[in-house]
């Protein structure tokens, strides 16, 4: 009878932790991106760049140049309102998470960013708007 009441206390246990393990992986995925619309709102330049993962800050060797192609190429993600974090899919160490966007503007758009695992810490590898209605279930 005790093998019988383990057995389900051991399925539990097996399927607990990953899912653990996941939503902490999921609040710091949140918590870099958030950190980094709180540094666009604050316009600082260094902290939002700190966030990017090593290939971005090679393509933009300064926080500066960083932060201009951010205003110029998603000016409602420098002058957002707020986001709401939507899916989040993870592929080991590389992460996948949809980050609804509402602009100072009352602009709405949807992105997808790229993160990655680099040395303990989640950078932000890349940024790109999608259309929901364009994607397959």
């Amino acid at each position: 009878m005790k093998k019988i009441i383990y057995i389900p206390l051991i399925l539990f246990l097996l399927a607990t932790v990953p899912y653990a393990a996941e939503n902490e992986v999921a609040l710091k995925i949140e918590k870099v991106i958030t950190s980094q619309f709180n540094a666009f709102q604050e316009e600082n330049l260094s902290l939002a760049y700190s966030f990017a993962a090593p290939e971005i800050k090679r393509r933009y060797p300064s926080a500066e140049l960083f932060g201009q192609m951010v205003k110029n190429g998603y000016s409602d993600i420098w002058d957002s309102k707020s986001h709401t974090f939507e899916d989040l899919k993870l592929k080991g160490d590389i992460a996948y998470q949809i980050v609804t966007v509402f602009s100072d503007d009352n602009i709405i758009n949807n992105y997808i960013y790229t993160l990655y695992n680099y040395y303990g810490e989640w950078v932000i590898a890349g940024v790109m708007r999608y259309r929901p209605d364009n994607l397959d279930a």
